[in-house]
């Protein structure tokens, strides 16, 4: 994804739509490996994303503030968040 694509994204736009994480993401509580898909959930001063629960514990992860240039736009249809 460029600047400008997001930029020129709404939120509405990308709301419910996947991405790939392209760079381990670390916040106060943990580490995210390059990889991860998640969910777009907001777009405010970065992505909030929030990943799918884990399927041995139920973990689910949500980061906020995350840069346009650390992640990839998945194709493919919305999902509900």
């Amino acid at each position: 994804m460029t600047r400008i694509e997001y930029e020129r994204l709404t939120e509405r736009q990308v709301k419910g739509r996947r991405v790939r994480i392209l760079r381990a993401l670390t916040n106060g509580w943990m580490t995210i490996p390059a990889g991860t898909e998640c969910c777009i959930t907001r777009k405010f001063q970065g992505y909030s994303l929030t990943s799918d629960k884990c399927s041995h514990c139920g973990v689910q992860i949500h980061i906020s503030r995350v840069k346009w240039y650390d992640v990839d736009l998945l194709p493919g249809p919305m999902v509900e968040p």
